[in-house]
């Protein structure tokens, strides 16, 4: 008796499962709406033809009217599913499930139903456009054409679509990208009711030229780190209202990693090809030799300098060294700050080579802050936190205020000097050429230490 009674019960289960049937109809889309339905060969046979299906669809955008379809193609790309018309007679439920692209029957019974479908523009991309394409960064502009509705939002994707930022603008821009890197863009935008374009796709790839003074700024995200100081003239720290104010980015304290290579393309850059940044002016970068060229008469220096130092390099790098405008004139005030030394530097530039010195103030501001309120005729006290020191005699580019044969000097102490103004006669220094890079020189590769010095290209 027991057993008869689970055979029944198992019976009646099995029963009920038989008879709960859920049809799924897989209608294709290639837009991320999901309700605007396309042609799909394999689904044909599951819809057409069935007795109890019929196609309902709207005779044109807003009629209200509809025409049941005697095609065996699904309706064209411009039909949404109108859930509210759409039903079975006898209790099936039709829904649309965006996800799976389906509309579901849910019935346990035979049962008749109707699909409607409203006809509806929806929003076409015509064209996605690239620009501003940097080393971390892509800009994309989206052209669309409205449907029934305007376009209110804008989607984009640099992952082929894994994820999507939202804009309610047709401008957007990637940023924090890697260099030298093609993205899978993806974009699609969405009108007032919530009905989505279909996807456009495309590829572009970061700028993998990297432009010296643009990495040297890279470097710069607050004054002091990394030993940079934008000399904007908004600095809050120590003697911050001494900067040059000049928007230059100049490297100051003991020993920043500023180290170039500059003439030589050996793996190991041989010491005398080393070079170290004093800053980035305008967008370029200047160099000062990191050892002596030897020791040379005063006057005329820059002689020399534009003919034997510069010809000492191959084509391939003299064309990467500017020619700019330089100061040569005598100063009388060495008491002067270094802010001092710069107004009067900077103002009387008249003199155009390719070659020249370092100026007082490139000194001066090579310190750490702490000494910039400092006459540089007492700078000594700075040296050890001064990486333009290196413990020599040296002449800069500014002539003696007394005599046209010396020039204003760093003694071997670190303070500043003019020999001449106690005896004018020839005198030799050490010096160390400076000059500026073109704009268009670019980073390759090295971390700026001594041992991975900046490599150019």
């Amino acid at each position: 008796m027991h057993m008869k009674k689970k055979v029944l019960l198992l019976s009646s289960v099995l029963l009920i499962l038989i008879i709960i049937v859920s049809i799924v109809f897989i209608i294709n889309k290639s837009n991320t709406n999901g309700l605007v339905l396309e042609n799909k060969e394999e689904a044909k046979e599951q819809i057409t033809g069935s007795n109890w299906l019929s196609m309902m669809y709207e005779t044109g955008p807003g009629t209200g009217e509809y025409s049941e379809s005697k095609s065996s193609l699904w309706p064209e790309s411009g039909y949404i599913f109108n859930e509210n018309l759409s039903g079975c007679e006898n209790g099936g439920e039709l829904s649309w499930n965006d996800d799976l692209g389906a509309v579901t029957l849910h019935s346990n019974k035979s049962d008749s139903c109707y699909v409607y479908f409203d006809a509806y523009i929806i929003p076409v991309i015509n064209s996605v456009t690239t620009s501003n394409i940097e080393t971390d960064s892509i800009t994309l502009t989206v052209s669309v054409t409205n449907g029934n509705n305007l376009v209110t939002t804008y989607y984009y994707s640099n992952n082929n679509g894994t994820s999507y930022v939202s804009s309610n603008s047709n401008t957007y821009t990637f940023n924090g990208l890697d260099i030298g890197t093609e993205y899978s863009l993806s974009v699609y935008v969405e009108d007032s009711e919530g009905y989505k374009s279909e996807i456009y796709n495309l590829s572009e790839t970061t700028d993998d030229a990297v432009l010296l003074a643009n990495y040297i700024k890279g470097l710069y995200t607050a004054d002091g780190v990394n030993n940079l100081y934008y000399h904007d003239g908004q600095g809050s720290y120590t003697n911050a209202n001494q900067e040059a104010q000049d928007n230059s980015y100049r490297y100051a304290g003991a020993n920043p990693n500023n180290y170039v290579c500059f003439g030589s393309d050996a793996s190991t850059c041989p010491s005398d090809n080393l070079y170290r940044i004093i800053g980035v002016f305008d967008n370029q970068i200047k160099l000062i030799k990191n050892t002596s060229y030897g020791i040379y008469d005063w006057s005329p220096i820059v002689t020399p300098l534009n003919s034997i130092f510069l010809n000492s390099f191959s084509d391939i790098y003299r064309d990467k060294i500017s020619l700019k405008l330089w100061n040569l004139n005598s100063s009388t005030t060495l008491s002067y700050t270094v802010k001092s030394w710069y107004n009067y530097e900077i103002k009387n530039e008249n003199e155009s080579y390719k070659i020249g010195l370092m100026y007082v103030h490139d000194y001066g501001y090579a310190a750490s802050p702490n000494y910039w309120n400092t006459g540089l005729d007492n700078y000594s006290t700075a040296a050890n936190s001064n990486w333009l020191y290196i413990g020599i005699r040296e002449g800069t580019i500014i002539q003696s205020c007394c005599c046209g044969f010396a020039a204003v000097e760093i003694t071997s102490s670190g303070n500043v000097d003019d020999g001449g103004y106690w005896f004018c006669e020839q005198y030799s220094y050490n010096i160390r050429p400076v000059f500026y890079l073109t704009s268009d020189v670019q980073y390759s590769s090295g971390s700026g230490t001594i041992s991975d010095p900046i490599r150019i290209a």
